[in-house]
């Protein structure tokens, strides 16, 4: 473990003393690193702040501890105290470190990764590292060149990310229980893709309002296995596809579903019809299953009263084919 400045009272005042403090921490890490001897490099953790400029001392610490098959290795770059002082205003001209995807191979033995304040560049089509990684943990995410994002968490923990600087950032795709008080997304005022699976905090009140007044240019969503307690209202004249997966309807009065969308042209809902409004003139194209093994008085909810489909695709159980058939206006 190599963990220095969090024991300072308090960092310089100025820039060159700090980047003197820097050049100390590196070069003590760099000789400990060069003379250590040992068959076997289990954890590294490096908590202090170094960025760029200290890219050599960092890149072989890393290649050393996966040739000696490290299975966690914590960066943490950030400045983080209990007391919150004020933070010396040096701290943002320092230069991310940029995280070395290409160091790692489909043999590397990394279980666990914490990253605080590095760079992340998308690793080459061909990438093959990570294999075994289980556990993600990114607190500050700038990757100007980042297009796409997935984040599984597949317990009710969810680590706490901010996604900071992602300008290219289109594609977003979530698994986890919570999303609104561990992940920050002010860096994803461009995405147009996103994708939330499992969440069970109240969409209504939480997700919705930021996902159609942030994010502007959102034209593709998918709800996946969420928990729905209230009213679900998705109103965005943006939106081209709309996908609601296997979604729980909870509470004593089943929540109503009501979709505003000017341009949407695709929409997938599977699972218990309930009670659907839609307004989306432009709707060509439903994949509708409503194959539940109970009573449903919605069984075909809103699709027969849309007569400018042109494709249309339901799934239907046995029983449910003697029902009232539906009358489609053509």
């Amino acid at each position: 473990m190599f963990d220095d400045y969090n024991t300072l009272q308090e960092l310089p005042k100025c820039l060159p003393l700090f980047q003197g403090l820097q050049s100390q921490f590196a070069t003590r890490l760099d000789q400990v690193m060069l003379h250590y001897q040992g068959s076997i490099i289990l954890s590294i953790r490096l908590n202090f702040l170094l960025g760029h400029e200290h890219s050599d001392v960092i890149d072989r610490m890393i290649s050393k501890g996966i040739a000696k098959g490290v299975k966690r290795i914590e960066l943490l770059f950030s400045y983080q105290t209990t007391n919150d002082p004020p933070s010396p205003y040096y701290l943002d001209q320092i230069e991310p470190y940029t995280f070395p995807f290409a160091f790692f191979s489909e043999t590397d033995s990394l279980l666990y990764l914490h990253l605080e304040k590095c760079h992340l560049v998308a690793p080459t089509t061909d990438f093959s590292g990570l294999k075994n990684l289980r556990t993600l943990v990114n607190i500050d995410i700038i990757a100007s060149n980042l297009s796409s994002l997935e984040y599984f968490c597949n317990g009710r923990v969810v680590h706490k990310i901010n996604i900071k600087e992602a300008h290219m950032l289109s594609k977003f795709s979530f698994r986890g229980s919570i999303i609104s008080k561990r992940v920050g997304l002010s860096g994803l005022k461009h995405l147009t893709t996103i994708v939330l699976d499992g969440l069970s905090e109240c969409l209504r009140l939480t997700v919705l309002p930021l996902l159609f007044s942030e994010y502007l240019q959102l034209e593709d969503v998918t709800f996946k296995n969420c928990s729905i307690t209230w009213e679900l209202e998705i109103i965005s004249p943006k939106l081209r596809h709309l996908n609601i997966i296997d979604c729980a309807f909870e509470g004593k009065r089943t929540p109503d579903i009501i979709i505003d969308a000017l341009n949407l042209s695709s929409f997938e809902y599977s699972g218990h019809t309930k009670a659907f409004y839609v307004k989306a003139p432009k709707l060509l194209n439903v994949f509708w299953s409503a194959a539940k093994r109970d009573k449903n008085p919605y069984l075909f909810g809103p699709i027969a009263t849309l007569n400018q489909i042109e494709n249309l695709a339901l799934i239907l159980n046995h029983s449910q084919v003697n029902q009232s058939k539906p009358v489609f206006v053509i």
